[in-house]
């Protein structure tokens, strides 16, 4: 016998497919936004109940900070890059275990870390690191998106201030001479060095915070305003 009819069911999903096209447009623009600020997007997901990841995505510009193309990055060759990780912001008092479980579990909003790493060609550089968690409608957290940033410079540039400040440190209380810093308004003494204490006999904690002429170390407090013009212009 031939067919006599049929039974089917239809279901109009254009909300759904609305939905996906706009989520990959949001997405996109994230991504683009993030290339834009100069740093690299990527999306994670989480294999199991670990600290394993697995990288859905990574944008092209981790080629310029590890000199490994998205195709190539992976968690073990990240792994394998990294030299040291140091949590940031108001991670930076938890070790990186307790900090990583802290953000899955929601205790904190954003994971932030700052990592050195060896790049393909032997250098070193210090890459930042942000990210939210992706959560399922039961809050459990699942993946993640974020993004790494090339911090090299800005973190040379903190390493030559702080060499800068030792010096200047070392310079300042090892000068035989007796220096003093004070406010110009009203003469409050901030810092003192060595030769201070021993010359004038008063012990730092005994000073700082004091007005330099309660001590009376100016002969005449008309001769340091008299001073203060030429060092304004000097």
């Amino acid at each position: 016998g031939g067919l006599m009819g049929g039974f089917g069911i239809t279901q109009d999903i254009t909300a759904r497919k609305q939905a996906e096209e706009a989520l990959r447009e949001s997405e996109a623009i994230y991504r683009q936004a993030i290339e834009v600020a100069g740093a690299v997007p990527y999306r994670q997901s989480y294999p199991g109940n670990d600290f394993h990841i697995v990288y859905d995505f990574i944008g092209d510009g981790v080629r310029h900070i590890t000199g490994y193309g998205p195709d190539e990055f992976n968690e073990d060759l990240w792994d394998s890059l990294v030299q040291e990780s140091h949590p940031a912001g108001e991670l930076a008092q938890y070790p990186w275990r307790e900090a990583v479980h802290r953000v899955r579990t929601g205790v904190s909003p954003i994971w932030q870390c700052e990592h050195r790493i060896q790049s393909r060609n032997g250098e070193s550089r210090w890459v930042y690191e942000a990210a939210v968690e992706l959560r399922d409608k039961d809050g459990q957290s699942h993946g993640s998106v974020g993004l790494f940033q090339d911090i090299t410079e800005r973190k040379q540039a903190e390493d030559a201030l702080r060499s800068s400040e030792e010096r200047f440190s070392k310079a300042f209380q090892e000068s035989p001479s007796i220096i003093a810093i004070s406010k110009l308004n009203d003469g409050i003494l901030l810092e003192v060095n060595d030769a201070f204490e021993k010359i004038i006999g008063y012990a730092r904690e005994e000073v700082i915070g004091k007005p330099i002429a309660e001590l009376g170390i100016w002969a005449s407090w008309a001769d340091r305003e008299r001073l203060l013009p030429t060092l304004l212009t000097n």
